[in-house]
């Protein structure tokens, strides 16, 4: 899935609002006081929200209600064995070998919880890209998340249209891109992801002083907080006055039928930029 994304430019006054509770546990996080303007009338610098994390006790809890079960994803199923999911991969034939199987469709926290394990059928003799391989290449996982190597570190687009100028840039092309499963895209190490061409487009037309102006936080989110919204190609989940990255790939086949809010510009750039959400 699309992930992180660098932070927007302006923030408004910051308001308090309740989350929507979930089936795991998740260490709350705290909200920055009241951003004040600087003498010289600029924007103080955005607080970004934290990460969102498990206590220990979650992962205990999954681990020991699915240990030795099939559980599944989307499309993935994964076997749960010693606190791992391990991911049944999917080729010719495998279908009869699931047919039967008692599997369980969890969320995206039960995965988060749970940590990842080695495939139950990968090739034995199967050897990992050294960085030689790597660098200068466009990967793409199963779960559809898009990446350049560079500098033997593994860097996330965060949408398809950053992807798109990049490669054109590069004089590439869709087959140059190398699928790999999660276990290989988990060994490359992670480098700083990818600005969004649109993001940096947008900066432009701040700097230029076009006349798309900063509105106050409150009124930006309003009415929109928990919905999905709409910014030209890109999807975004609203918690707590925060855009959330959605990838729009996940997000057409999860909700064909849904039709995301449009934001206006003034909304886009006055809303903060916080974590990717999973959906």
């Amino acid at each position: 899935m699309f992930g992180l994304t660098s932070p927007s430019l302006a923030f408004a006054q910051e308001q308090e609002i309740p989350s929507d509770t979930s089936s795991l546990p998740s260490a709350s996080s705290s909200r920055p006081g009241p951003d004040k303007e600087a003498d010289s009338g600029e924007l103080p610098p955005p607080v970004m929200p934290k990460r969102k994390q498990y206590p220990a006790t979650a992962k205990i809890k999954q681990c020991a209600k699915y240990e030795g079960k099939y559980i599944s994803y989307y499309e993935t199923i994964y076997k749960v064995e010693k606190c791992k999911r391990r991911e049944l991969l999917t080729d010719e034939g495998t279908e009869a070998k699931i047919k039967g199987l008692n599997i369980v469709s969890v969320d995206n926290d039960t995965i988060a919880v749970i940590p990842e394990g080695e495939p139950m059928n990968a090739p034995a003799n199967k050897k990992a890209l050294s960085c030689a391989q790597l660098n200068g290449q466009y990967l793409i996982s199963r779960g559809d998340e898009l990446y350049f190597v560079e500098k033997c570190a593994k860097r996330l687009f965060p949408d398809l249209d950053t992807y798109s100028e990049h490669a054109q840039k590069r004089g590439k092309r869709e087959k140059d891109i190398l699928e790999l499963d999660e276990v290989a895209i988990a060994r490359i190490a992670d480098g700083p992801p990818i600005l969004s061409s649109l993001d940096v487009e947008y900066k432009k037309l701040l700097d230029a002083d076009t006349g798309i102006d900063v509105i106050p936080l409150k009124e930006a989110c309003k009415g929109l907080n928990g919905k999905f919204v709409a910014y030209y190609s890109k999807i975004y989940k609203i918690e707590n006055c925060r855009k959330e990255p959605v990838d729009p790939l996940l997000f057409g086949k999860r909700f064909p039928s849904l039709a995301p809010v449009e934001l206006s510009s003034e909304q886009w750039i006055s809303i903060p930029t916080g974590k990717e959400f999973k959906i």
